[in-house]
């Protein structure tokens, strides 16, 4: 028997890369691509999905059971997709009452620490570099070796983007 529907067509479309299509008590019927895989189909599965006709093929040792099974291959997937999660009692009383409890989380502060040791590194090492420049600039009067100073918001930009690099 083959059953040709809006629910079986738009499932294959989905997902066209997929080899079988799991129903919701653990069983997966396998797809076939083309009508001529048929006979290399698994024969106890009573049913393949053909891809390329969108079509379900089902078989059955008793013919009395073919609608039955159709039906039921038909109607699984649309229930896996529909299916609603379980709400616990609790969760649902909470939400009728309005009162949402927001939840203690721990604070994490291990970046946070870790961006204020940079940044004393950062001050530390560029208060040393300026002193040597002062020092520097006392002792042969060349004012030209101020003009390092015009490179400190470029020296901490790259600084922090390399730590930051590091950390990924």
């Amino acid at each position: 028997m083959t059953v040709s529907s809006g629910v079986i067509k738009t499932f294959l479309q989905w997902s066209p890369d997929a080899v079988d299509v799991p129903l919701m008590n653990g069983l997966r019927i396998q797809i076939v691509p083309t009508i001529a895989d048929l006979p290399r189909a698994r024969k106890l599965q009573f049913a393949a999905f053909v891809a390329r006709e969108a079509i379900l093929m089902v078989w059955d040792d008793d013919p009395l059971n073919i609608v039955a099974r159709a039906k039921f291959i038909e109607n699984e997937p649309m229930a896996l997709v529909w299916k609603t999660p379980e709400v616990q009692e609790e969760e649902l009383a909470r939400t009728e009452l309005g009162a949402n409890v927001v939840e203690r989380r721990p604070t994490n502060l291990l970046n946070t620490i870790l961006v204020a040791f940079t940044l004393a590194l950062i001050v530390t090492t560029l208060g040393a570099g300026y002193r040597q420049i002062g020092i520097e600039v006392t002792v042969d009067g060349n004012m030209l070796r101020l003009a390092f100073l015009a490179l400190t918001p470029i020296q901490i930009f790259f600084t922090l983007v390399s730590l930051a690099l590091l950390r990924k």
